[in-house]
């Protein structure tokens, strides 16, 4: 006999999984289409950008930026912890050792600092400036370092600006601050421009990058060989060029350009470069990933209509049978479900009816369970409020009204009176069964202990039961016994004379009792 499918096991093995692979054709091919579009934008923003960054920096100021200022001699200034130069114009410069960088003296400065300098001194060549701990001297080159005062070391000049030329002065900040509007505006990596020098090395000018990474004017690098030969042509061809996507080891993967810069004599001098970094593409790249997503997610809303279109019969009966669930949860048991079809829910629905109906029983037989018990309970409570003692002349206690609770109390046994005072705090009805079990057992303990001087005895037995203070007083003798955490107090009661106990807060007590010495009567005796 051939087996039938199920409704759900059609739309599981064949809507679904058909529906999910043309999604994925479909997704598949508008990604591509994508991607390759959002580089096509790449690469002519990055020719726009490059052919206008090359256009307005003026070939001859380029050229004046790489021309080093004639240093002519350096001094420390111990005053002010700084390096001075001046150079053969007699201007002074306040020079940055860390990257050689000179900037000019503020005007009022200058006649103090210029006698630091010993240019007249006899000898040629001006002695190298030291702060004492390092020396300092100029070069065409730029700044001269050494790290120590011993003179067989050799200078330091690799990682300083060519020349003394700083960043600050008018003529950079006039390119490089353009620079910076064109980085941001057209959301590029890095924008600068740089000269050819021997084979595969080449020398910053222009850095619109800010911060730390920003590199010094004059700063050399060595670059591929393919990336030296593509600035050669670009300057040979006076040519704007986009290359491939490249991976660098400093940078990571970037897609450069490169455009010439021309002097007022049409000489290409220099190259401007644009760089963008492949996070912005991969950026790109995701919001692509996201238009695919969402055609994904259209062809998964219409899978999800027509599955719910071939479900519905299903799931109507499903919907009554959680609104059976729901109301047996909410506690309204012996809920029924009665469900022609699907043939599986209905067998369903009548092992749920049957679930629900024993649990009616069930709760039903606990209520009445409980109900018993309660009166028992309740009972039991009458009877030890019952047991209660009546007043005696000679131990009057009260209960705060407001705060009950309170475990503390006392028992009698003819004219002996034992008392108990805590500050512990129970529920009321805790409270009254904590006083008859304690009353009890101080009831049986003085009938243990009934002989004269067994007062502390008892203290001593009740104490392990008890916590907080105990009192042991008879009535008649006005002896009284006081155990405490503190210590143990004797005393007698005259005729008359009363003892007050509390126990809570002062001022607010959960608990107080007045003992006073009292005798009894004796009965009279019959015919008298």
């Amino acid at each position: 006999m051939k087996r039938a499918w199920r409704l759900r096991q059609w739309i599981l093995s064949v809507t679904i999984p058909a529906l999910v692979l043309v999604a994925l054709v479909l997704g598949v091919a508008v990604y591509r289409g994508l991607y390759q579009r959002v580089l096509d934008g790449f690469d002519r923003k990055l020719l726009a950008a490059t052919g206008t960054l090359a256009a307005f920096i003026d070939g001859d100021d380029h050229l004046a930026l790489l021309r080093p200022i004639p240093m002519r001699a350096l001094a420390w200034d111990a005053a002010q912890s700084r390096l001075l130069g001046i150079d053969a114009a007699r201007r002074l410069y306040v020079v940055d050792s860390a990257t050689g960088e000179a900037d000019p003296l503020p005007e009022g400065a200058g006649r103090a600092a210029e006698a630091l300098f010993q240019l007249g001194r006899p000898g040629g060549v001006p002695a190298p400036a030291s702060d004492g701990r390092q020396r300092w001297a100029p070069s065409p080159r730029g700044l001269l370092h050494w790290p120590g005062l011993d003179p067989s070391q050799s200078a330091d000049s690799s990682s300083h600006a060519l020349g003394f030329r700083s960043r600050n002065e008018p003529l950079y900040r006039k390119y490089v601050e353009p620079m910076r509007a064109i980085l941001r505006k057209q959301n590029v990596t890095y924008i600068y421009t740089q000269v050819l020098r021997e084979p595969y090395e080449i020398a910053y000018v222009l850095d619109a990058t800010e911060g730390e990474d920003q590199a010094l004017i004059g700063q050399r690098d060595v670059v591929p060989r393919e990336d030296y030969e593509g600035a050669q042509q670009v300057m040979v061809r006076n040519e704007v060029r986009a290359n491939r996507l490249r991976r660098f080891e400093r940078w990571g993967l970037l897609k450069v350009s490169a455009g010439p810069i021309h002097d007022s004599r049409g000489r290409s001098l220099a190259t401007a470069g644009v760089d963008v970094n492949i996070s912005i593409i991969q950026r790109k790249t995701r919001e692509a990933l996201i238009e695919v997503l969402g055609l994904s997610a259209a062809v998964w809303l219409a899978a999800a209509a027509l599955a719910m279109l071939m479900a519905r019969r299903l799931t109507r009966s499903l919907g009554q049978l959680k609104n059976a669930a729901l109301a047996v949860a909410a506690g309204r048991y012996g809920q029924g479900v009665s469900l022609r079809s699907p043939r599986e829910l209905v067998s369903v629905a009548a092992a749920f009816s049957r679930l629900s109906r024993s649990l009616q029983e069930t709760f039903d037989r606990i209520g009445r369970d409980s109900a018993a018990l309660e009166s028992e309970r309740s009972r039991r409570d009458l009877a030890i409020r019952l047991r209660e003692l009546p007043p005696h002349p000679a131990a009057q206690e009260s209960y705060s009204p407001d705060e009950p609770g309170s475990v503390s109390g006392h028992a009698r046994l003819d004219q002996r009176i034992v008392v108990w005072l805590s500050d512990q705090r129970l529920s009321a009805l805790a409270a009254g069964r904590a006083i008859a079990r304690w009353r009890e057992l101080a009831i049986r303990l003085m009938r243990r202990h009934a002989g004269a001087g067994q007062a502390a005895a008892l203290l001593e037995d009740l104490a392990p039961h008890l916590e907080g203070t105990l009192i042991w007083f008879d009535a008649d003798t006005g002896e009284m016994l006081k155990r405490s955490p503190e210590g143990r107090e004797s005393r007698r009661l005259g005729p008359e004379e009363q003892a007050v106990f509390e126990s809570g807060a002062a001022g607010q007590p959960l608990y107080r009792i007045a003992l006073r010495r009292w005798r009894a009567v004796p009965p009279a005796e019959p015919g008298t």
